[in-house]
């Protein structure tokens, strides 16, 4: 439970530093997450967990 914990709010911190600003829930901001390194070209790098 911890982790998913932890993943949450790296995805929240994420979306907030990169001028996401209707961030409700993680699993959303994922999908957000995904938009937004396809468009930006750095899918490879949430691919390596480094998002």
């Amino acid at each position: 439970m911890e982790e998913k914990g932890i993943r949450s709010s790296r995805v929240m911190l994420y979306l907030l530093q990169n001028g996401f600003t209707d961030v409700t829930n993680a699993l959303g901001g994922m999908a957000e997450i995904e938009r937004h390194a396809e468009t930006t070209g750095t899918k490879h790098l949430l691919k390596k967990g480094e998002l």
